[in-house]
């Protein structure tokens, strides 16, 4: 009964304060997460602001179940503001997850958050037990550009002169192709199909980071 009442209230006040914006889509950091890793979301955000910022942001834990708030400000009402954001969740034991994200806008009063800009619940991740390997970072020492891509093709630069695998997910967490050995610098032909991809590399201490991608062909 107390959740129904809570989603009733954050539903009612997102139509009565009538605060445009949303919650685009939500992404999971690192793909398959063990017991050693810290993870992260990362969060799209629409606000029908200008010049918008991340205030605040605080996390509940209720057995599988975890809600995160997010306060946004914004101090002027002109045009739309796009934001993507990192959240980090911290190491969780084993287990199948869900996800509450419920943003906040406050305008011209960054203290006081007055209206649910949106509320997107129950995203599901899984944790496995540890495989042995060493914690994900989100970039490491690799980079890519340009993103987004207008031709399909992304420059992947390496800090580092030792060889590193590749894997490319796309946006549903699926597959597409992988390549071993590389080094060096690399230019990486991405899918046809426009979309967000996710590039996971293991380096040759077994360090995993994950670069995310946009690929939009004109």
């Amino acid at each position: 009964m107390k959740k129904g009442l809570i989603l009733f209230f954050l539903l009612t006040s997102k139509i009565l304060f009538a605060q445009p914006g949303q919650i685009d889509s939500i992404y999971f950091f690192p793909i398959n997460p063990n017991t050693i890793d810290s993870v992260y979301f990362v969060a799209d955000v629409n606000i029908g602001f200008q010049d918008c910022v991340l205030d605040s942001s605080y996390k509940f834990f209720e057995g599988d179940t975890i809600t995160f708030y997010a306060n946004y400000c914004s101090l002027t009402v002109m045009s739309n503001c796009n934001r993507t954001d990192t959240f980090n969740l911290g190491v969780l034991s084993t287990g199948n997850y869900f996800l509450n994200f419920i943003a906040f806008i406050g305008v011209n009063n960054c203290n006081t958050p007055n209206a649910v800009l949106d509320a997107s619940f129950y995203n599901v991740f899984s944790v496995a037990p540890t495989n042995g390997l060493k914690g994900t970072n989100l970039g490491g020492n690799f980079s890519i550009f340009p993103n987004p891509s207008n031709n399909s093709i992304v420059n992947l630069k390496s800090n580092s002169s030792f060889p590193y695998n590749l894997t490319c997910y796309n946006g549903l967490g699926h597959e597409v192709f992988e390549m071993a050995g590389l080094t060096g610098n690399q230019a990486i032909n991405l899918p046809k199909e426009n979309g967000i991809y996710f590039l996971k590399i293991v380096d040759h201490q077994n360090q995993t980071s994950i670069l995310k991608c946009i690929n939009l062909q004109k």
